[in-house]
């Protein structure tokens, strides 16, 4: 087990610094990610979707339409490794970080229509995904920029343009920008919810008259749920969308320590 000498001499772990590090991090934290402004925002996110979207028929026609300053103080004083302290955030906020995204699933998928519980929770489980590598691409940004307002300025770019690059927002996307759609994690995320919910869902129903489905136009009661994945763009399987979104957690955590000891030293 490594040790290191921290001031006064003391011997610690690795293990001991990343316990109370964890610790000092979940308190620092709860308020800021769990105040009331989150609170009210998150609920009232979750109580105006579920009912803009409350009991949705499976129908055409409704379905498819500043920490730096801290850490170098401390670690000038020898309080403990980088290491330590990184991994220490990571786990420590990671609770608070998955405890909003949970209420809003909570509350507005069964308003929505709630068909099965194993649907349930593998949704919760991509938008858990989803949340923890927005965390991450924050965490690089905040990491990289010594200043807070330019920070904020990228971080609310790349915010916009990967909603926009999703497909959900904006369903015509110039042929040239078409490869922004690979950069947008919330395609990924889109796309993942999308191949859950309609490929394990109940049938949706054809529209009765004016279809865009050629299905439907031959006659066809229900719409598979390949056509409705499928109708804009080819999608890629499940699996691959879980690998590039866990591929984008990795690689930004990384950037974002890389960063950080580039700074230290």
């Amino acid at each position: 087990m490594p040790y290191v000498k921290a001031k006064g001499g003391a011997l610690t772990t690795a293990s001991s610094e990343e316990g109370v590090l964890s610790k000092r991090n979940f308190i620092q934290a709860r308020s800021t990610m769990l105040s009331k402004v989150n609170w009210v925002q998150t609920l009232g996110l979750a109580i105006i979707a579920g009912l803009i979207w409350f009991q949705v028929d499976r129908t055409e026609h409704r379905l498819i339409p500043s920490e730096q300053e801290v850490i170098h103080k401390e670690r000038a004083s020898g309080a403990y490794r980088l290491s330590s302290y990184y991994l220490a955030k990571t786990l420590g906020e990671l609770p608070l970080t998955v405890c909003l995204p949970l209420v809003y699933h909570v509350i507005s998928y069964p308003m929505m229509g709630l068909h099965s519980p194993s649907t349930f929770f593998i949704l919760l489980g991509v938008l858990i995904l989803s949340t923890i590598v927005a965390q991450s691409i924050g965490l690089f940004i905040s990491a990289s920029c010594m200043d807070l307002q330019v920070a904020i300025a990228i971080a609310a770019l790349y915010t916009l343009a990967t909603q926009l690059f999703a497909g959900y927002l904006v369903t015509s996307i110039p042929t040239w920008l078409e490869w922004g759609r690979y950069c947008s994690i919330v395609h990924y995320a889109y796309e993942s919810m999308q191949i859950i919910e309609f490929a394990s869902g109940p049938p949706v129903l054809c529209s009765q008259t004016h279809s865009r489905f050629p299905v439907c136009e031959e006659g066809g009661l229900t719409i598979p749920a390949e056509d409705i994945i499928n109708e804009k763009h080819s999608s890629l399987p499940l699996g691959i969308n879980i690998l590039i979104l866990t591929g984008f957690l990795i690689t930004f955590r990384l950037l974002a320590y890389a960063v950080l000891s580039y700074l230290e030293d």
